[in-house]
């Protein structure tokens, strides 16, 4: 096999391999255990305007506060202020805090953060 064909090869199974994956992402989207808040977690957007769920599961917050007016929330083992334009207001309907992550320079950041229920 040459090199042009061994290049087609990877690149044909890198293409199936991100498939795959993107169909695991979007089939594993929101709460498996209660589908009848996939719609609610579509509505979902931040003060800030963004769309929270772009297919991408939401993690639960198992712990979070607020400190000096703000949220603090702990995510993947770091404390990070949550700003507020990320915050999603309204009730909560999942109940359990719970925040969309992105990444910068390898540490979490919120896209979306709605604050679970107090009780």
């Amino acid at each position: 096999m040459g090199i042009v064909e061994r290049w087609l090869a990877l690149a044909l199974l890198s293409f199936v391999v991100l498939c795959i994956c993107g169909i695991g992402m979007v089939a594993q989207a929101h709460d498996h255990e209660h589908p009848e808040l996939n719609e609610w977690y579509m509505g979902l957007h931040a003060k800030g305007g963004a769309w929270c769920c772009d297919g991408n599961d939401a993690v639960t917050v198992d712990e979070w506060a607020t400190k000096d007016g703000h949220y603090i929330a702990r995510v993947e083992g770091e404390w990070i202020s949550i700003p507020d334009d990320a915050v999603v207001e309204g009730p909560n309907r999942a109940m359990q805090a719970k925040i969309w992550p992105k990444h910068m320079d390898g540490h979490p950041e919120a896209r979306c953060f709605i604050p679970g229920a107090l009780g």
